[in-house]
């Protein structure tokens, strides 16, 4: 089967389909044209998923094939769900949301197609894949063992090490998340990695685990890449500069060269700047088409967001300049009235109607942390006590 090429005659039909969408401008017919693997690195407000969208759309207006399909991946449920809803309200874009096409997170593309399937054709039980409830029950396992218990209250560091046990890569590896087991030869270390193989008999994991499964299987049976790809010839990821590079590694594994795969993100609205092997990722890539004009921003705001932007063609802005961009200051000391500050800001620049149509949000990148050795203004309690 061949994979349906988008042509001038598609977007024509496209206009007719979405007559309040527009996409006239040279940046989003290029993208949508686009029928090869390519990124597309897109400016915030710029209407990437409605972009991608319309592409689906029309891909599933001539898509003949009863058995092979269009795969969609996002990063998260809510540009899955946002993704979904778009298409669920035409005809044609519903045909996407049913065999023998997939639309959903990438944890869930793993879990359904390779993890699950291989964990249960092993005989291990599959009881919940969830990670707060695996934190609980290795911490509640950790404080039993008087050993670990005692190591746990010397060393503050010892605690979130236990509750993100995860399998990693091929071989199955015991690892953490938030931190390095001990030592080999360690008397705590084989403790620990007890209590990841109890959690595995009761069927408990981390979604990390499903990853280094899946990578088990795809090493151990190398074939099931070739059927993948044949399933799904052409792949769509949906929010890639959110993607971590275990996440990435994972999606070469999957998709052979044959398919199609075309990357839609935002570097500069990356929030895993920091993650591990963050450095090995390679979205945007170099031929990567942009889409520079935000309907989000105005012209003002946008000027300040291309000043300040990582990479990519400057943002310009279509939208109206309502108020001046403000940036707040403060010393560590006064951390505790930024938010009353800001709050003031709010009331003083909009309106009560203004207010009611929708909310105003303080966010932090952790709700709370180590406070013996943050500075403060690091954590989302340093702001606001009272959410604790």
């Amino acid at each position: 089967m061949t994979v349906p090429t988008i042509t001038e005659l598609d977007l024509e039909a496209l206009a007719l389909l979405t007559p309040d969408l527009n996409f006239e401008d040279q940046e989003r017919r290029s993208v949508l044209l686009e029928n090869g693997s390519r990124d597309i690195n897109a400016a915030p407000g710029s209407g990437k998923t409605t972009v991608l969208a319309a592409k689906l759309l029309m891909l599933a207006r001539n898509w003949e094939s009863k058995c092979r399909g269009v795969c969609v991946l996002s990063h998260t449920n809510v540009a899955r769900d946002e993704i979904q809803k778009r298409l669920g309200g035409s005809v044609e874009g519903s045909r996407l949301l049913a065999y023998p096409h997939f639309i959903g997170t990438i944890h869930a593309f793993v879990n359904h197609f390779l993890a699950l399937p291989y964990l249960r054709s092993n005989g291990l039980e599959v009881g919940v894949i969830d990670n707060d409830v695996f934190s609980r029950k290795a911490l509640a396992m950790a404080a039993k063992n008087r050993t670990l218990r005692t190591y746990m209250e010397k060393n503050a560091s010892v605690a979130p090490m236990v509750a993100g046990l995860i399998f990693r890569g091929a071989d199955l590896e015991v690892a953490s998340e938030f931190g390095a087991l001990p030592k080999e030869g360690s008397k705590t270390r084989p403790i620990i990695q007890g209590i990841k193989g109890d959690l595995t008999l009761e069927g408990v994991y981390r979604h990390a685990d499903m990853f280094a499964f899946a990578e088990q299987l795809l090493v151990a049976s190398p074939q099931i890449r070739a059927l993948l790809s044949q399933r799904f010839p052409i792949v769509f990821i949906d929010e890639m500069q959110d993607t971590s590079w275990e996440q990435e590694r994972l999606l070469q594994l999957i998709f052979d060269e044959t398919v199609i795969i075309q990357r839609f993100g935002d570097i500069n609205q990356r929030i895993l700047g920091s993650s591990e092997g963050a450095q090995n990722l390679t979205f945007p890539r170099a031929n990567a088409l942009p889409i520079s004009t935000s309907k989000r921003f105005g012209p003002a705001i946008a000027q300040i967001v291309a000043s300040a932007q990582m990479s990519g063609v400057p943002v310009t802005g279509d939208g109206v300049d309502q108020h001046a961009p403000m940036l707040m200051v403060y010393s560590t000391e006064r951390v505790g009235q930024v938010i009353e500050a800001f709050g003031a800001e709010v009331i003083d620049r909009f309106d009560a109607e203004a207010l009611s149509e929708g909310s105003v949000k303080a966010l932090c990148a952790r709700k709370q942390g180590d406070a013996a050795k943050s500075v403060a203004g690091r954590t989302l309690l340093d702001y606001w006590p009272a959410i604790a």
